[in-house]
């Protein structure tokens, strides 16, 4: 992390919220500390800083499938790695911002992963502070960490540890659903988005046609396995049901049935047909991750856009935008007269 950053941190812990200074640094390159540690000026807890990203939970306390998941399949699901635009297009396409809108704007990326929606964030972003509550930190690529404007966090999106009212955007995709209390958390997220400032929110549909999918069926079982041995039993089944998946689905009368019983994807027509670099053996990984990524979480806590719509009133919002659903992407504006 750079220097520079340290003025906007404050402690995560709801008791004290004070600013936080640096101390010791064991490494730096320049202003970028490699190895150290933040201290809190309020009640002298010290967080430290590992390969350049602040750790604000106990990395002890938890082992989760997100994890597990970026360390194992990290090689074939980046921008860079499978060769198409889907990762931008999706950052950029669903909320319908141009690269010159990003300019110059703080952006708070409520989970990153692995860094893929990061990548393309940072790279039009003015100052980009990414948090993360998983050890997938760990895989996020050096050149993503190395970059100026980015701040990249292993924090929990319940305990931000930033002041409030500090982005002029934020970007949840891809995560909310898999928290305990989606409501909760956007509460949470909801209070570092400055006046006037706008908040992008992706979720998973509560309509029965987003439900209607073969991961809610056998949901109940796999998300009480551990990551290795739901890889192992995806490893069993999935030679089988990867090219089954592949034929059915050409024929418009299986589609449906595929759908709603067999739990593995297969999404490599569309790869190829956008361009991807991804050989054969790849692409079956790329289709594990997917299937591994719908069977693993603890939490899959869809949402209508209803749902959604009274959060952001609630928080004092307004313009509010609905964007897409299946999933449900929304948009809005923070009222300038919102309490911050």
């Amino acid at each position: 992390m750079r220097d520079k950053f340290v003025e906007i941190l404050e402690c995560p812990k709801d008791d004290c919220r004070s600013e936080v200074q640096l101390g010791e640094v064991k490494e730096r390159e320049g202003d970028n500390i490699i190895v150290g540690e933040l201290k809190c000026i309020g009640c002298g807890h010290v967080y430290p800083i590992e390969r350049g990203i602040p750790r604000f939970v106990d990395r002890t306390d938890y082992d989760d499938s997100w994890a597990w998941q970026w360390e194992r399949f990290h090689h074939v699901r980046g921008r860079t790695q499978d060769g198409t635009n889907w990762i931008e297009e999706a950052v950029l396409g669903r909320p319908g911002w141009s690269p010159e809108h990003l300019q110059g704007k703080t952006i708070l990326e409520f989970g990153c992963g692995s860094g893929n929606d990061t990548e393309v964030l940072a790279e039009h972003a003015g100052i980009l502070i990414s948090l993360e509550l998983s050890d997938a930190v760990d895989v996020i690529p050096d050149e993503i960490l190395g970059q100026d404007n980015v701040l990249v966090m292993q924090a929990n999106l319940l305990n931000v540890p930033v002041k409030r009212a500090c982005a002029d955007i934020g970007f949840c995709h891809r995560v909310i659903m898999h928290t305990p209390s989606p409501e909760t958390s956007f509460r949470s997220m909801a209070q570092y988005i400055k006046p006037g400032g706008e908040f992008f929110l992706h979720s998973y549909d509560r309509h029965i046609k987003s439900m209607l999918q073969a991961k809610y069926l056998y949901r109940p079982i796999t998300k009480r396995l551990s990551p290795r041995t739901l890889y192992r039993i995806l490893c069993i089944i999935g030679p089988v049901l990867y090219p089954l998946v592949g034929v059915l689905r050409r024929v418009g009368l299986f589609r449906k049935p595929v759908k709603l019983l067999i739990p593995f994807n297969n999404h490599s027509r569309g790869l190829i047909r956008d361009g991807t670099t991804l050989n054969a053996c790849e692409r079956y990984e790329f289709n594990m991750l997917i299937t591994f990524d719908a069977l693993a979480p603890q939490f899959d806590n869809p949402s209508s856009p209803e749902m959604m719509q009274r959060w952001f009133e609630e928080a004092g919002f307004e313009r509010i935008e609905l964007l897409g659903r299946n999933p449900v992407l929304m948009k809005a504006w923070r009222s300038e007269a919102a309490d911050s």
